[in-house]
């Protein structure tokens, strides 16, 4: 119980850590619900921009491929394009997109979870480089392994984020409805064409 490292801490629903590029399906689907992009809305992914100061890059397009549609950059994981789509998405839809879909509660389970977190200092979502770097998974990001799963299910369950359960017996019970049945079709029209580019 006191041992350095925490090792009987349960780290799939407690433990908290930044998400990477998986919170980029939070920013698309802020967008997608906004109405700001469609999967075939044009796009690029710049190898670099500088936002408030703060050089961001990407180097994630696949050899011989060039980002040409928002599918594109996130079948790619272009942070540049997810920075600046951030931008456009602003503080309120995003913080708002994240809690609709649970990110910062702690999810209903069978045993204890955590709250997750946008940020932890004051005013950082209010900065454009700290609503940049979080739009691509980066910046004060804390979410448990257990959110991200809830967010991977939204797509394919039209848009509806359901309670988890430890037993696969349990009857499904929706927690929240994150998107409109048109967003989610979008997002996994997103989905589908990274899967196809992963399967190679």
């Amino acid at each position: 119980r006191t041992a350095e490292g925490s090792p009987l801490l349960n780290r799939a629903t407690l433990g908290l850590y930044t998400p990477g590029s998986t919170f980029k399906t939070v920013t698309l689907a802020a967008a997608l619900e906004a109405g700001l992009v469609t999967p075939d809305t044009p796009a690029e992914c710049p190898v670099e921009v500088f936002i408030d100061g703060v050089r961001i890059v990407s180097n994630n397009e696949p050899p011989g491929r060039t980002t040409q549609t928002v599918a594109d950059a996130y079948a790619y994981s272009c942070n540049t394009f997810f920075a600046q789509l951030g931008l456009e998405v602003g503080e309120k839809r995003l913080r708002g997109m994240a809690e609709a879909l649970g990110l910062t509660s702690a999810p209903p389970f069978e045993l204890p979870t955590s709250k997750g977190r946008l940020s932890t200092t004051d005013g950082f979502l209010g900065t454009d480089a700290g609503l940049a770097a979080t739009a691509f998974g980066q910046g004060e990001l804390q979410l448990s392994p257990l959110h991200l799963a809830l967010l991977a299910g939204v797509a394919l369950n039209d848009g509806v984020v359901e309670k988890p359960h430890l037993m696969r017996s349990a009857q499904p019970e929706a927690w929240h409805r994150a998107l409109s049945p048109k967003a989610a079709a979008d997002l996994e029209a997103c989905w589908e064409l990274g899967a196809t580019i992963a399967a190679g």
